[in-house]
């Protein structure tokens, strides 16, 4: 019985990460939109130490974003995007944010 609990709590957890990642993706998808339609560079591009997560890369002026996305994620996309190099530039997730916080702070003055 305690084992079967312990399935149950482990798919449920599974779950819900995958709810919040695909939360996550609607939004980042949103953002390069935006990004792209205000003339920004936005490209998807392979992680190759992770191929089977595609990275989506928006080159912000306050700097790069990127974000893995699922292979399904990234087929919903069809060819939105177009697939251009990792180029990363080494910005850790409290980095990105910030650089996003402030683009759209400047989105917000217009």
């Amino acid at each position: 019985m305690g084992s079967m609990v312990a399935r149950d709590q482990a798919r449920l957890a599974l779950a819900q990460r995958d709810t919040a990642y695909a939360e996550r993706a609607i939004l980042v998808v949103a953002i390069a939109r935006v990004a792209q339609r205000d003339g920004l560079r936005v490209w998807i591009a392979t992680d190759e130490k992770e191929p089977e997560w595609p990275v989506l890369f928006v080159e912000l002026p306050t700097g790069q974003c990127s974000w893995h996305l699922t292979q399904a994620q990234r087929d919903d996309l069809d060819d939105e995007f177009p697939v251009g190099p990792n180029t990363w530039d080494n910005h850790t997730t409290e980095e990105k944010y910030e650089r996003l916080l402030a683009w759209s702070e400047s989105l917000w003055r217009r």
